[in-house]
């Protein structure tokens, strides 16, 4: 928010350091990357100015713009922006090893879109494109922003998108994932994110202004280490530039750029790479499509928007896919139809195969053309069999081209998962705080609280409800015992 904006000129002041400084800079980086034996990254706002989406702290930042009662500059939506040459240089260190963990504050999603390894990444202020399910903790990714519904919140602070949780056991209600000012950091990303700065011998922070705690608090804890070293990329002064081995006043781009060419590294271009599920169920849920994450397949992708079935045809090619076993939950995305019968099953020949195109269309940020995919469901028709495939599509940003592999799917059985209500109870937290603040008992508050999850979740299995309420009691508990 505006407050957290520079308070003086002086710290706003952006500094550029000589060309010559800045590749002498450049090569002691590269030599201290080569050397490090686990690298962490931590990036903020300022990696995506160059992808043209104003930072917040920087001389025409929003939070500077708004402390001098001015209103923010519009840039690119973050829906349409293209990953940066830094995000595009992490996603390559990662994948050669030498990057072991990245750390963002940003929300823009665009580390997701460069490709980067999820399981890799915590995005400790979550992400604008992310809801999660308060009851169960599945993600669900959307080509959309993700807004609090405010004709549907009845509790200041309610971060409810109005959507639900897709899976049939749960229903509850999907929380807009970005967090606010004063509210906790989620518990994973934050322990997973600490652990590795505890671990790391070099910690690489870009374009952050290392201002926000407990964030910033990350690279501080390499830097206090003994054998911790932490280089920091920004043109504005940090309060941890003093612990650091030096700071490199130039654009991280540039900075980047250099530094993986002194490595050795190409920097991939950006592609936009997505995962999508196709299948049929005869006996049940009939033919349907949903999108899943690369590196989890059990979570949504919500990018898709709308998915048309075309009639059966007989084909000569495709998967060998009898006896294929399908486990995974099938949600109701609205983009399925019932299975359709082939009048022409008793006329196939042995070799004959009986293929199902499905055509793709989709938000269209990236201008990409509609996809037609066709899916071998031979076995569906012929012995009844459930088939699934999981399709890797890539588009070239420029030449608007899709290019695209099919394989069968192996996708877990999505029942099996663990539910996770930790980030509904860090918001319920938030919420009742400040009920409590309006002169709620803490007692009222959580008892008000559950009341109104309860009525506004749908399909609620009630083992849940039962989990998330024993929890919320001992949180309460714990509370009143330090009143």
């Amino acid at each position: 928010m505006a407050h957290t904006a520079h308070q003086t000129e002086e710290k706003v002041k952006e500094i550029y350091d000589s060309a010559e400084e800045v590749e002498r800079k450049c090569q002691l980086l590269a030599k201290m990357i080569k050397e490090s034996k686990h690298m962490v990254a931590f990036t903020g706002a300022g990696i995506s100015t160059s992808a043209g989406i104003p930072d917040f702290r920087g001389p025409t930042g929003k939070w500077t713009r708004e402390a001098k009662g001015l209103k923010p500059l519009k840039g690119i939506s973050t829906l349409s922006a293209h990953p940066t040459a830094t995000h595009m240089s992490l996603v390559k260190l990662e994948q050669e090893g030498v990057l072991k963990y990245l750390i963002s504050q940003n929300c823009d999603g665009l580390h997701v879109r460069s490709g980067f390894n999820q399981k890799k990444l915590s995005e400790l202020h979550g992400n604008g494109n992310k809801t999660m399910c308060e009851l169960c903790g599945q993600s669900y990714f959307y080509d959309a922003k993700c807004p609090v519904k405010k004709d549907f919140a009845r509790f200041k602070r309610d971060r409810w998108t109005g959507k639900y949780c897709l899976h049939n056991d749960c229903g509850g209600r999907q929380l807009k994932t970005t967090i606010c000012f004063g509210q906790d950091l989620p518990d994973e990303p934050l322990r997973l994110a600490e652990d590795h700065s505890e671990k790391a011998d070099f910690h690489l922070a870009l374009g952050s202004s290392l201002t926000v705690t407990p964030a910033a608090d990350c690279p501080q804890t390499t830097a206090w280490k003994d054998d911790g070293k932490l280089v920091i990329v920004n043109l504005q002064v940090t309060p941890l530039t003093k612990d650091a081995e030096f700071q490199i006043y130039a654009k991280t781009d540039d900075v980047m750029k250099r530094v993986m060419e002194l490595l050795q590294y190409d920097i991939p271009p950006f592609r936009l790479r997505r995962k999508l599920v196709c299948g049929v169920e005869p006996n049940g849920k009939g033919l349907y499509v949903r999108g899943v994450d690369a590196d989890d397949l059990t979570l949504e992708h919500r990018y898709v928007k709308a998915a048309t079935w075309s009639e059966p045809k007989l084909g000569e090619s495709g998967f060998d896919h009898a006896g294929q076993i399908v486990e995974s939950a099938i949600s109701d995305n609205g983009f399925g139809i019932p299975f359709m019968p082939c009048d022409f099953m008793d006329k196939m020949e042995d070799q004959q195969k009986v293929h199902v195109p499905v055509t793709l269309e989709f938000f269209g940020h990236y201008d990409e053309p509609n996809l037609v995919v066709t899916n071998d469901f031979t076995e569906a028709y012929r012995s009844q069999q459930r088939v699934e495939y999981l399709w890797s599509l890539e588009l070239d940003p420029i030449q608007k081209e899709w290019s695209v592999a099919a394989e069968l799917s192996t996708i877990p059985k999505a029942t099996k998962r663990v539910k996770d209500n930790s980030f509904g109870r860090l918001c319920a937290k938030y919420v009742t705080s400040f009920l409590v603040e309006k002169g709620y008992s803490k007692v009222q508050a959580h008892k008000k609280w559950n009341t109104y999850v309860r009525r506004h979740s749908q399909n609620v299995d009630e083992t849940t409800v039962a989990v998330y309420k024993k929890e919320q009691k001992k949180e309460l508990l714990a509370a009143l015992s330090k009143s």
